[in-house]
């Protein structure tokens, strides 16, 4: 309803105002057009939702409505005001409690839908190798694509100094282009850093020891590092404890040693297999020769006799004796016998003269006769 206590008649162009008498009357109000434009970063998606709702211009004052529905655009890639396929969007009134505002004084006139290009953070990772100069092919690291899509990057980037850590690279010294199946217009660069990691150095060395399986310490004078640029300035000191297994190459630790000098920070002896040769002296091994070969006749059944008397015992194979001679016949090692034991006879073992005496078919008192181990 309308009050018309205001209103009066006003002579027309061809009437009078006195001859007429206002006592009522209609308004027609219409529903204000208004503009939703909705935006969204690109996510390979043709749907764009209501709420992707950026702004509705067109309203009175500080009133406010809301917007439901979605919309379907004709591609999805990035781009301004674009062509809209299909749609089901339509006004409501506001969600918000004590928001001024009525959809039904509006009416959806236009639409405007952007899709803006999507962020990528690009990551480059290399070895040290002491040059400043960085090619794209490092760059593999991109994080923000879309599913499976991929990026090529394109440009060579210069840095501030080649050592090891993070380095932060201008976004404008690099450029994107299209990968098998992503689009370098769909995507802007957010940020662009390169990590030089540290190289790692590898250790080695050669000694001769006495004896295997057991603790030996190295110092860093005893090894030698490889993988390092000529013309740094990379040292080694301290030692390392190692258990000596084998002869041979035997893998060794790190803990103990450390890297000195003016460009060790930009080396690791982590991520290498460091070995180092400890091979036995002739003599030791000579002994270590006579052991593995008993050990093996040891282990064949065969019997094995000793000379008690050698200084590095003697390894004699042998088949299982015969049945024993008659008395007063020869004994296994080929001494003479008797029925008792004779002083000063030859052992059955080494045919060295022993001490006590014994015979091969007696016996005697203190004597050490050929037994069979």
């Amino acid at each position: 309803s309308i009050s018309l206590k205001s209103a009066t008649l006003q002579d027309g162009s061809i009437g009078k105002a006195t001859n007429y008498e206002l006592v009522s009357g209609t308004i027609s109000i219409t529903k204000k057009q208004v503009t939703a434009k909705l935006s969204k970063v690109y996510d390979g998606s043709k749907e764009v939702l209501s709420t992707d709702l950026e702004s509705i211009t067109g309203l009175v004052g500080k009133e406010n409505i809301s917007l439901t529905g979605s919309a379907n655009i004709s591609d999805a890639n990035a781009g301004s005001n674009k062509t809209i396929a299909s749609q089901s969007l339509s006004l409501s009134d506001p969600s918000e409690k004590g928001a001024d505002g009525k959809a039904s004084n509006y009416e959806l006139k236009t639409i405007v839908i952007d899709v803006a290009k999507k962020n990528l953070e690009i990551i480059g990772e290399k070895i040290y190798d002491a040059s400043v100069t960085v090619k794209n092919s490092i760059f593999t690291k991109i994080s923000g694509l879309v599913a499976n899509e991929d990026i090529s990057v394109n440009g060579t980037v210069n840095l501030s100094n080649a050592n090891a850590g993070d380095h932060n690279v201008s976004k404008d010294s690099i450029a994107l282009s299209n990968g098998e199946s992503g689009l370098a217009n769909n995507y802007s660069i957010k940020s662009v850093g390169v990590t030089i990691k540290k190289k790692p150095l590898k250790l080695s060395g050669s000694r001769k020891v006495n004896r295997i399986n057991r603790n030996i310490r190295l110092t860093s004078g005893q090894l030698r590092m490889n993988n390092q640029i000529k013309g740094d300035n990379v040292k080694l000191s301290g030692s390392t404890k190692t258990r000596v297994t084998r002869e041979g190459l035997n893998k060794i630790g790190t803990n103990g040693l450390k890297l000195t000098g003016t460009d060790a920070s930009n080396y690791t002896l982590l991520g290498e297999n460091h070995e180092f040769l400890f091979e036995l002296r002739a003599k030791f091994k000579a002994i270590k020769n006579i052991e593995n070969k008993i050990n093996e006749l040891a282990k064949s059944g065969k019997k094995i006799i000793t000379g008690a008397t050698q200084a590095v015992p003697k390894v004699v194979a042998m088949t299982a004796p015969s049945p024993s001679p008659a008395a007063g016949g020869p004994s296994f090692g080929g001494g003479p016998t008797g029925g008792g034991g004779t002083s000063g006879g030859p052992s059955a073992s080494s045919g060295a003269p022993a001490t006590g005496g014994s015979s091969g078919g007696g016996s005697s008192g203190g004597g050490e006769s050929g037994s069979e181990e």
